[in-house]
């Protein structure tokens, strides 16, 4: 009985938002188009809803095509795709690794986009970079 009552209760932890690290092009190398796989790792540390990680798969791929790289774009891309069937998932590449706790396809909470604005500021990225991540996550609030 004591067992049973212990497996019941429930912890809860405070959602936190993690740092904001990327590898650039993961798994690929880095060409002109790094920029692009930095956005696209930034948008999967923010997460959201699902058709906002479609989104941003199809923006790495208009961003690296626009780069004149269109080979690329198409092996970038399907990658990414083919990794979202993979049975071997690394937290820090899923969408979503930027809370602490696994998030499900949902849309974010006014505390989670302040929280995220709040770490963006510590980011060791361009003042380029994070004025467009800051944008993008003004229009989520």
């Amino acid at each position: 009985l004591l067992a049973l009552l212990i497996s019941t209760i429930t912890i809860t932890q405070a959602q936190t938002v993690t740092p904001f690290i990327t590898d650039g092009c993961t798994g690929y190398f880095d060409g002109t188009w790094r920029d692009c796989c930095v956005e696209h790792d930034f948008r999967y540390w923010v997460g959201g809803e699902l058709k906002q990680k479609t989104e941003a798969d199809l923006r790495l791929r208009e961003c690296v095509r626009s780069k004149n790289a269109p080979i690329h774009a198409w092996l970038i891309y399907h990658g990414v795709r083919l990794g979202h069937y993979s049975p071997i998932k690394l937290r820090d590449q899923e969408w979503g690794n930027g809370l602490s706790l696994p998030q499900m396809n949902r849309k974010l909470t006014s505390t989670e986009i302040d929280s995220f604005i709040n770490e963006l500021s510590k980011a060791k990225q361009s003042d380029e970079l994070k004025t467009s991540f800051l944008n993008y996550l003004l229009k989520r609030a």
